[in-house]
């Protein structure tokens, strides 16, 4: 059977965020466009009142506030779509378990160790599913840790930490990548997200003069600014 590709083989594809990372360049070159907009008039114009030079800061406000909304729609856009790319792999991740190698072990496994686990105690079903994790056994640690949980409804001490370790390292090579793939996606949205909070009063410090209200903020590096990197 050549159809099977060992787990260990299988990683997941990095997910594209080259258009995401377009949109962000300009979403600052925006900001930086509305402030050379905004000297021009003050050079041109003067900076006392006039009715011309109100005229004009008002239509720049209007077309810098209309040129952000639509690029942050497209970037919201964008990081949606790249979630259900991130999504869907990680659902290929756990086909791919389930097909594999560590699937047919989880399921030997799970069966071996159900009726087991009524005559072990939970340090020792702590030592077995640490001895897995660490000798890389993601079925059989799966297994373990989902009768622990069955049979041990509030566990504590050396089990409590062997599960909480099982459930950071209990996945195959594909699964892990998927993981981390999707948390980073997710976490940049959500940092763009906090980003986007402070739209109003950035373009309102341009319009202004100012430029240090947020300056930066929607760059690729400080969006996709996690840990560990993207």
């Amino acid at each position: 059977m050549t159809w099977l590709v060992p787990d260990t083989q299988r990683r997941a594809k990095a997910i594209d965020t080259t258009p995401i990372r377009s949109l962000l360049a300009a979403l600052e070159d925006t900001y930086s466009a509305t402030t050379a907009a905004r000297q021009k008039i003050d050079s041109d114009l003067g900076s006392a009142y006039s009715p011309p030079r109100e005229q004009a800061i008002l239509n720049l406000t209007r077309q810098s506030y209309a040129a952000i909304a639509d690029l942050q729609a497209q970037i919201k856009g964008q990081f949606a779509a790249a979630k259900v790319a991130a999504d869907q792999q990680r659902a290929d991740a756990r086909r791919d378990f389930s097909t594999g190698a560590d699937g047919r072990l989880y399921r030997e496994s799970l069966a071996a160790y159900a009726a087991l686990a009524g005559r072990m105690t939970p340090d020792q079903l702590a030592q077995r599913l640490d001895d897995a994790l660490a000798s890389g056994l993601v079925g059989e640690a799966r297994a373990l840790a989902d009768v622990a949980r069955t049979t041990h409804e509030a566990p504590s001490g050396a089990l409590l930490v062997a599960l909480n370790n099982a459930d950071t390292l209990a996945k195959t090579p594909y699964e892990a990548d998927a993981d981390r793939g999707y948390d980073q996606i997710d976490a940049a949205a959500q940092r763009f997200g906090v980003f986007s909070l402070t739209t109003d009063s950035r373009l309102a410090s341009t319009l202004n003069g100012r430029t240090d209200q947020g300056a930066g903020n929607f760059s690729a590096e400080n969006v996709f600014a996690a840990e560990g990197g993207e």
